[in-house]
């Protein structure tokens, strides 16, 4: 409920700041961007990433209380944060509910925290001891809805967006990398 609920709670700050539909925006003069209705992001993390980590919250206990849980989620806040500066630059061109006119947005912010909850999960699931320990065939599982979540959490809805040469080496490294990971957890588990 807290995933869907930051979900919701970013489409009234992309509604409040006239961003939450192409209408909106094209009332606004904005003829060029992405409303957060047409972001593929926000339907992944709706039907794919909020079911994935209360999957893995419900089976397994996460370490997030130790040393290495809150070093992997200082670490991931502050790569939000830069990731969030950095796609700041790239909205000047084609401005988003999460970030536009050079800043992140009410709903940037709020999509930061999501992704930094939802990250730290899926990198504690991966990357340390949990209790029980992950069974190969849920890391199967959890690896291939995350294969399928990468593309669409970077696809607008939108007649204007293709698919850029960014795109497909972004979505590369994060395939091989998911992988690649995997493949080291099974031999692991």
């Amino acid at each position: 409920m807290i995933g869907l609920g930051l979900v919701l709670l970013q489409a009234v700050c992309a509604y409040l700041d006239g961003f939450l539909t192409q209408a909106q925006m094209r009332r606004r003069g904005i003829m060029n961007g992405y409303s957060f209705m047409e972001h593929g992001g926000m339907w992944a993390d709706v039907f794919v990433i909020t079911p994935l980590v209360a999957f893995i919250m419900g089976n397994y206990k996460l370490p997030f209380y130790t040393g290495p849980g809150i070093i992997t989620m200082m670490f991931l806040m502050f790569g939000a944060i830069g990731l969030g500066m950095l796609f700041s630059r790239q909205a000047l061109e084609h401005p988003e509910a999460h970030t536009h006119d050079g800043q992140t947005t009410a709903a940037g912010w709020v999509h930061g925290l999501y992704a930094v909850f939802g990250l730290s999960v899926c990198v504690l699931f991966y990357l340390f001891p949990v209790v029980p320990q992950i069974s190969t065939r849920d890391l199967l599982i959890v690896s291939s809805i995350l294969t399928l979540f990468f593309p669409l959490g970077m696809m607008k809805f939108s007649k204007q967006w293709k698919p850029d040469r960014n795109f497909w080496i972004f979505l590369s490294i994060e395939v091989v990398a998911l992988w690649s990971v995997t493949l080291v957890r099974m031999k692991w588990t």
